[in-house]
């Protein structure tokens, strides 16, 4: 009976199906059934689903006719019969009989094992070999269901996204990116600006940032993500808490764009930094995004410059910044802000503490906006960095900033580049700043038009303030190009110069070549047609420039002595331009020290 319980125990704990056979027809006393585990059907190289299977009755054959008085059918390993369950419950059963037995005294702990318990050590000695066996089933098909199939691998979990971005590409048609696939992997700057991924690009590149927990700056500036791609990207984000930069700048987001921003921003309070310049906002979009951040006072830089906020934009900002201090970094360069929204947003500057740089450049205020703002900051105490730059501040402005100085030591910054400051009002303001018994400050005045005597003052306030710094001078895409017009003469020149040079001649030989009649002197006509036969390419302005310098008498002709005037002359004043470049080159290196 211990022996039957253990074999018992063995049968509970194998899987419910199996493929042995369980002893042999010798074996069974007469009277037991033979009992087979079973597989499960397969399919044979042709795709058809086969089954083997044996007969399993009481001492018949599939025809019926005992297995003592027919043919005994070839067993082996690899036929069908009955489940392990017939067999299992039939243990269970003798196990059942033995107990009542032994509780009656009559079981005979002596006797001899039978056929049955010898069938049942053959069946746990094969079992056991076919759980040793690992290459079992190796020539099976792959829908063979077997204990084996337990040890299947399964795929690691995706934790940087990569194969849902795969995954999305393929199910959006976008095209994917190779810079994108890698920077999941372990980047926290996530760089695609201008990359083109359009609406379905955008929400494949959605997609993994639900997952991926790596990225903490994203930029998808210059993308056209448009309505459809900010729909799933704001969706997103309310997801995902890693990412704390986010640069949507220039994708054409519009007042849709701005209603979904702004209900992302109620939630996604992570972001602590957020550009939406160049999106085509209006004034209905400023309320929209300044209603949401009251909700978040997590975002300390916003930049939206180079947007269509107006005079109405500017008491939304204003009321904004003077009941909310979270915000740190506001840009609204490159807007229509004039001087009502300008004084609007520098009233504000009087009552919040928290904002420390503002940039108000391109909005064109004028004098009255520079003067508001110069009242605000006699009594703003947190402002460091102001960009006031192209804002038509004249004379009236300049002075008004400087004189609030007197009264301001935290601003640390001023830049009113590109503005009609006159020279005396220049002098004037920093005159007044020399005067003060304490100041620092950088001043950028760049591409002001100042004398050169500018310099000067700049040093006599360097002497009694060591810490201030003025830029002065024309940049490379201001002031010089202002310097250099365009000329149709010093072009027609220029290639006369490169013609001569080439062919190794002189002008006078040239226009000998001209002069046909050995006059001396060509007309206009054959002047054009010399040009022309010398395939020296000139447009028909630069010809007609060319003449009018060349012929000094006016009388329709050009003859020898006038080329050579003319061209000295040209060759002079090419040289006198040269000098006053190089002096205000000189100016600008001066009040520019490395």
């Amino acid at each position: 009976m211990a022996e039957t319980s253990k074999v018992a125990s063995f049968l509970r704990s194998l899987p419910s199906d199996g493929g042995i056979l369980v002893g042999t027809e010798e074996e069974l006393p007469e009277g037991h059934e033979q009992v087979m585990l079973t597989e499960k059907p397969y399919r044979n190289q042709s795709g058809a689903a086969s089954r083997r299977h044996s007969q399993c009755s009481a001492g018949g054959n599939k025809s019926g006719t005992p297995l003592s008085n027919s043919r005994k059918p070839k067993r082996s390993n690899s036929q069908a019969s009955t489940t392990t369950s017939a067999l299992t419950k039939h243990i269970l059963a003798r196990e059942e009989q033995n107990q009542r037995r032994a509780s009656g005294g009559q079981q005979n702990r002596s006797r001899q094992p039978t056929p049955l318990d010898t069938a049942i050590r053959n069946f746990q000695r094969t079992a056991s070999a076919m759980y040793r066996d690992k290459t079992f089933f190796e020539d099976k098909d792959d829908d063979l269901e077997t204990v084996l199939d337990l040890t299947e691998n399964r795929e690691e979990w995706d934790s940087t996204g990569q194969r849902a971005y795969e995954r999305a590409c393929e199910k959006y048609g976008a095209v994917p990116s190779r810079r994108f696939y890698k920077g999941l992997a372990d980047a926290t700057d996530i760089d695609m600006s201008n990359y083109g991924t359009g609406p379905r690009g955008t929400m494949a590149v959605a997609i993994p940032l639900v997952i991926n927990s790596k990225c903490t700056t994203l930029n998808l500036d210059g993308n056209d993500i448009n309505e459809e791609g900010i729909m799933y990207l704001s969706g997103v984000m309310e997801e995902n808490t890693t990412i704390t930069h986010l640069n949507l700048a220039n994708n054409n987001l519009r007042s849709f764009g701005a209603k979904r921003l702004g209900e992302m921003l109620s939630t996604a309070r992570h972001i602590s930094y957020l550009n939406l310049a160049g999106n085509n906002f209006t004034d209905h979009d400023a309320s929209v995004l300044t209603h949401s951040l009251e909700f978040n006072v997590g975002l300390k830089e916003l930049l939206l410059g180079h947007n269509k906020f107006g005079g109405e934009a500017g008491e939304i900002f204003r009321k904004f910044l003077t009941e909310h201090q979270h915000i740190v970094e506001l840009d609204l360069s490159w807007n229509r802000i004039r001087n009502p929204g300008a004084i609007r947003i520098a009233n504000s500057l009087r009552d919040n503490q928290g904002l420390t740089k503002l940039n108000l450049a391109w909005n064109g205020f004028e004098d009255d906006g520079a003067i508001a703002m110069a009242m605000s900051l006699r009594s703003n105490t947190t402002l460091k960095d102001l960009d006031l730059s192209c804002n038509r501040v004249n004379a009236k402005g300049f002075i008004a900033l400087c004189k609030a100085f007197s009264e301001n030591h935290t601003l640390k910054n001023l830049a009113l580049c590109r503005n009609p400051i006159p020279d005396e009002a220049a002098e004037v303001g920093l005159t007044f700043l020399q005067t003060l018994d304490e100041l620092s400050l950088s001043l950028d005045l760049r591409d002001v038009f100042l004398k050169t005597t500018f310099e000067e003052v700049i040093a006599g306030v360097r002497q009694v303030h060591d810490k201030f710094q003025c830029n002065f001078g024309y940049s490379d895409s201001y002031g010089k190009r202002k310097l250099n017009q365009y000329s149709a003469l010093d072009e027609a020149f220029r290639y006369l110069t490169s013609y001569v040079v080439e062919h190794g001649i002189q002008l006078v030989d040239l226009f000998a070549r001209f002069d046909v009649d050995g006059s001396m002197s060509v007309t206009y006509d054959e002047f054009k047609e010399g040009l022309r036969d010398a395939k020296i390419p000139l447009t028909p302005l630069q010809v007609e420039q060319l003449i009018l310098c060349l012929d000094q008498d006016g009388d329709g002709e050009i003859d020898f002595s006038e080329l050579v005037i003319g061209s000295e002359e040209y060759e002079h004043q090419k040289r006198t331009a040269k000098q006053i470049e190089d002096k205000l080159a000189g100016s600008d290196t001066a009040s520019n020290p490395r």
